[in-house]
């Protein structure tokens, strides 16, 4: 596996884990908002390996947020709603 992340270089492999601040810029975020988002939920799933950190595997955040893909407001709200487009 080593040599194929270094084939392929570290950020070519999927599943590797992006820290908080890592997915706040992944997503556009500002820093300590997806603090607020964990509290919410509705965010992504993540990992607590340690009583203070959090990571999010990036496969899992790509896989989310192309959930909420949508070609027209009408098919988001009616995906928010479970109504159809």
């Amino acid at each position: 596996m080593a040599l194929l992340k270094a084939f392929l270089g570290v950020h070519a492999v999927m599943d590797e884990y992006l820290t908080s601040a890592q997915y706040e810029s992944f997503r556009g975020l500002r820093p300590g908002s997806s603090r607020a988002e964990r509290v919410r939920g509705g965010g992504p799933s993540y990992l607590k390996p340690t009583g203070r950190k959090i990571l999010y595997k990036r496969s899992a955040v790509i896989a989310w947020l192309e959930r909420r893909s949508f070609t027209s407001t009408a098919e988001e709200k009616a995906a928010r709603t479970g109504a159809a487009a």
